[in-house]
């Protein structure tokens, strides 16, 4: 398995992560800007030779009250938090849809559906990104894509995944283990890209 790795100022941090998981390329890009989601995803998939899993887990956090909140400080939180997973999920999809095969995984957060005093921006990106997650889900049924929510502690992982010949599940059904999901058929290695806040 290789995995990509994405980092917007942290390069060590991003080298260490790399190193631990297979010596994958490290690409940097300021994901306040979707393009530069589009661009990484692109250049992973170019890195690896394919896509078979895209894991976005980049998010930035603006503490304030609602009445406090600028357009600035919104328009922020929404382009790193939704907007590039949205940009980044399209690009890795389409490379899937034409493989037959893919994963796409959506960190988000128990705020998607439990609010904070303070977090007004934060809580609207990742309720957009649990219901972006699931659009996906339901528009990639007629592909045969399975549906499956996982909860870990203090986190919320929306995961789909393409899978030919699989019954599409409920969203309730429960998630195959970690070494499932990153398991790519004998026939061709696992090519994953992920990407870290910093």
């Amino acid at each position: 398995m290789r995995v990509a790795i994405h980092h917007r100022n942290e390069a060590e941090a991003a080298s260490a992560l790399a190193a631990e998981t297979g010596g994958g390329p490290v690409l940097a890009g300021d994901f306040a800007q979707a393009s530069e989601a589009r661009r990484v995803v692109k250049q992973a998939a170019a890195a690896l030779g394919g896509l078979d899993t895209l894991v976005y887990c980049c998010a930035v956090l603006h503490r304030a009250p609602f009445l406090e909140t600028t357009d600035a400080d919104f328009a922020r939180v929404q382009a790193v938090n939704l907007e590039a997973a949205f940009a980044a999920s399209q690009e890795a999809a389409r490379l899937m849809v034409a493989e037959k095969f893919g994963r796409i995984v959506l960190v988000t957060s128990v705020n998607e559906f439990a609010p904070n005093a303070g977090l007004a921006a934060y809580a609207a990106s990742k309720g957009g990104l649990r219901m972006l997650g699931r659009t996906m889900a339901l528009e990639s049924r007629p592909t045969s894509t399975a549906r499956r929510w996982r909860t870990p502690p203090g986190a919320r992982t929306s995961r789909a995944w393409c899978r030919p010949g699989a019954s599409p599940g409920p969203p309730t059904s429960p998630a195959p283990s970690a070494s499932c999901a990153a398991r790519r058929p004998a026939t061709s290695p696992a090519r994953r890209w992920s990407s870290m806040a910093g």
